[in-house]
């Protein structure tokens, strides 16, 4: 039982961490202006994009 506890808080520990790096990530991927940035390492590679949503649009000329 105490491995499963203590695999459990590991996970836990791991999501964190995690999550930090991701939010971490984002800010620089926001104050940079970027619109895409990947991390990476021998364990883990992380991509983040942002796309705008507000694409402009032409508008169809009118059918006949």
């Amino acid at each position: 039982m105490a491995i499963a506890s203590k695999k459990s808080a590991n996970s836990k520990l791991v999501s964190s961490n995690e999550a930090k790096l991701v939010k971490e990530l984002a800010d620089i991927l926001n104050k940079a202006g970027l619109t895409e940035l990947e991390y990476k390492t021998e364990t883990v590679t992380i991509r983040l994009s942002r796309f705008n949503s507000t694409v402009p649009m032409a508008n169809a000329p009118p059918l006949a």
